[in-house]
């Protein structure tokens, strides 16, 4: 670097050092291996409402955690730092214990490459949405001061003409020393860099620090930035440009993300109305047809000696009897037990939620391969039972179905030998963990390459707005991954779709 640059570095000492731990923006503290803090700041003195005194070499970080956080927190402390020599950085969400009670907060843990592989923990204020508060510095010479601290955020200190004169990590996938040196608005697209120069160019103007938030793909993702702008001065000239880059993605709702929730509790609340108006509906269905099967016994019992009336009643049977199973489907679909979770079998839930959609199935020319296989015992003997809500999970196979029915419809509009669903279950284990995957193939329209990484995303859907919500598959997703489960999706378009939802076994075997 060149002098300038070098005046960045902390003078040698750990008086220095001290005095940079001491005026960083961030409440801090450092722990060491058995878990004592060593080391804490004026701010963490602040929110923690006790002095330095009362905390240094005295107490614990676990003295200051909630009692209900304590075990998690320690299993992610051990799990991002148990490779020694390798600097980890661990975040996570929590309570910290104050005079006055439990505050939220979200703290970033770092190990210091030092001898006792000591571990800084950065902590800031959550406010009552669970959003990071907003915080400035007056003296911005302290947040200049703070990268020295083992850098959690992107840094980058940039001249005046802003040339990158040094970059704590990379941000664009090649390493930071080729980087180092470049002009950074020519690394930039033209709408960031354009952006940017503003707010240095106000910088520039008034001596204080500015800051800017913003959705931005800079780093190769669409990800939400808050970003710093400092001066650095010399003898009270601007020599040069702290930029410090945090990543708030998972602290920052956008007002997408609540009209798409808000949307969401709309159409779930519709459902819900349509549960309650299908569960009224089957029981005014089941009533009469309860009589429709006693007097067809009846009847049955009466014409023995007449073949010909004795078939027609035993079609009469049959079909009331497949009426009436379609009929408890209905109403144990519509009948909310959600929360009650229950060892249950994915074959006979997959087949009740083939035989609901089995009238419309049949009118549409669709055969349904593998759906016997689900509930023949022998065939079924290595399968084992899962944990989850059956009402949910049958919602993910209703789900499942009926798209692939609206695939081959949408293929073949007439009657065709090829309009055929292929529904199976396997046992299969991944890390030495058994796991139940259930397979639904269609040989429809399939899915579209681009449109494969999307396809779970809510709202998303290639169908007419009449016809679709998007809310679908993105809806199983989430049950599925509620359950600790995952689904994949294979396809070729205008082959095949084959979607596989994979549940982790229960350890009652069946």
């Amino acid at each position: 670097m060149n002098q300038e640059s070098n005046l960045l570095l902390p003078d040698s000492g750990t008086r220095s050092y001290e005095s940079l731990f001491e005026y960083q923006p961030l409440a801090a503290f450092l722990v060491e291996a058995d878990g004592t803090i060593s080391l804490v700041n004026h701010r963490f003195e602040l929110i923690s409402g006790k002095k330095k005194e009362e905390i240094q070499n005295r107490m614990k970080w676990t003295q200051f955690a909630h009692p209900d956080d304590i075990e998690s927190l320690m299993d992610a402390f051990l799990n991002n730092f148990q490779q020694q020599g390798k600097p980890h950085l661990f975040t996570a969400r929590t309570r910290l214990f104050t005079g006055s009670g439990y505050r939220k907060v979200f703290i970033r843990a770092n190990r210091i490459p030092t001898a006792n592989e000591t571990i800084l923990v950065q902590l800031q204020e959550l406010d009552e949405e669970g959003l990071l508060r907003d915080y400035s510095l007056e003296d911005s010479d302290y947040r200049w001061r703070s990268f020295l601290m083992e850098g959690l955020d992107i840094v980058v200190i940039l001249d005046l003409a802003g040339n990158i004169l040094f970059l704590n990590k990379t941000f664009t996938g090649a390493s930071a020393e080729e980087i180092q040196g470049k002009n950074l608005f020519h690394i930039l697209k033209r709408t960031d860099a354009l952006k940017l120069q503003g707010f240095i160019s106000k910088v520039l103007v008034s001596g204080k620090a500015e800051s800017m938030e913003e959705w931005s793909s800079f780093t190769g993702k669409r990800s939400h930035y808050y970003v710093r702008i400092s001066p650095v001065t010399k003898q009270g000239d601007i020599s040069a440009i702290l930029l410090t880059v945090s990543d708030t993605t998972k602290q920052k709702e956008s007002d997408s993300d609540r009209l798409r929730r808000m949307e969401s509790q709309r159409h779930r609340q519709k459902l819900e109305a349509l549960g309650t108006l299908a569960a009224g509906v089957a029981h005014e269905i089941n009533n009469p047809l309860t009589g429709i099967l006693n007097y067809a016994e009846l009847v049955k019992g009466q014409v023995e000696e007449n073949e010909t009336l004795l078939r027609n009643m035993e079609v009469i049977i049959r079909e009331s009897e497949r009426i009436s199973g379609i009929v408890r489907s209905l109403l144990g679909f519509a009948h909310k037990e959600e929360g009650i979770k229950a060892h249950v079998s994915t074959g006979e839930i997959m087949y009740s939620s083939i035989q609901l959609l089995l009238p419309f199935l049949i009118k549409d020319g669709i055969t349904v391969e593998g759906a016997e296989a689900l509930i023949d015992a022998e065939a079924n003997l290595e399968i084992p039972l899962v944990i989850g809500e059956p009402q949910k999970l049958k919602q993910v196979f209703l789900n499942l179905i009926t798209n692939a029915r609206d695939s081959l419809n949408d293929k073949y509009p007439f009657p065709s030998e090829k309009k055929k669903i292929r529904v199976e279950q396997r046992q299969l284990f991944r890390n030495e963990l058994r796991y139940v995957e259930v397979t639904v193939k269609d040989y429809g329209i399939g899915i579209r390459e681009e449109n494969i990484n999307r396809i779970f995303d809510p709202f998303f859907t290639t169908k007419p707005t009449t016809v679709g919500t998007g809310l679908g598959l993105s809806v199983s997703y989430d049950i599925v991954r509620e359950m600790n489960g995952d689904m994949e999706v294979e396809s070729e378009e205008e082959e095949y779709a084959i979607f596989r939802v994979i549940l982790p076994a229960a350890e009652k075997i069946s």
